[in-house]
């Protein structure tokens, strides 16, 4: 699954107001969820080893295929998932913490 800010649409022109915003927005986000027959990828070792010209794509509940699917929504979602134990009244610590800005 791959998350990307893209804009609408190729010119960057197309804008749209999110609810959560007076501003236009000409940014969205794009969900890609795909999958590789791993005896067919290319081991060389290139980037392109997982192309998405090999792929096969999913579908979510409404039958939606996750190729670029336009989320309409103008953020990368974030899931906190502790990666530390948890204690009394503490809830672990994510391994993003280090990236975010101090209080």
């Amino acid at each position: 699954m791959t998350y990307e800010l893209g804009t609408i649409d190729e010119s960057g022109t197309a804008t749209r107001i999110y609810p959560w915003s007076a501003r236009p927005s000409s940014v969205t986000c794009y969900l890609t969820g795909a999958e590789w027959d791993l005896e067919k990828v290319d081991r060389t070792g290139t980037v392109d080893a997982l192309s998405l010209r090999h792929a096969r794509f999913r579908t979510n509940a409404d039958g939606d295929v996750l190729d670029h699917l336009d989320l309409e929504f103008d953020f990368i979602p974030l899931v906190h998932v502790p990666n530390t134990v948890s204690s009394v009244g503490h809830f672990g610590q994510s391994s993003l913490l280090a990236l975010a800005p101090a209080p």
